[in-house]
């Protein structure tokens, strides 16, 4: 548990440039160059080996990550969670 927790601590640093960060949540960067998508993929499969592995992670993901990653469609509603002046 404490490398994954140490792991998703470091790679939501904003120096690492994979997440921007909304008022309470994270959406994936817009401007991931190749390498940021590598670590991206990274990320998610290290994700999904927690879970497989049951350990509970603090991954502050907005909502419309997992709203997408499940294909529910998303609407304003996503954006007013991650930055309500954009909304």
């Amino acid at each position: 548990t404490t490398l994954y927790k140490r792991f998703f601590e470091k790679v939501f640093e904003p120096e690492n440039q994979l997440f921007e960060r909304g008022v309470t949540h994270y959406l994936p960067s817009e401007k991931l160059t190749e390498d940021k998508l590598y670590e991206l993929e990274l990320f998610g499969r290290v994700l999904i080996r927690a879970i497989y592995d049951e350990r509970t992670v603090n991954v502050p993901l907005a909502p419309s990550v997992w709203k997408f990653l499940q294909k529910i469609p998303l609407d304003m509603r996503d954006i007013d969670v991650f930055d309500p002046e954009l909304s």
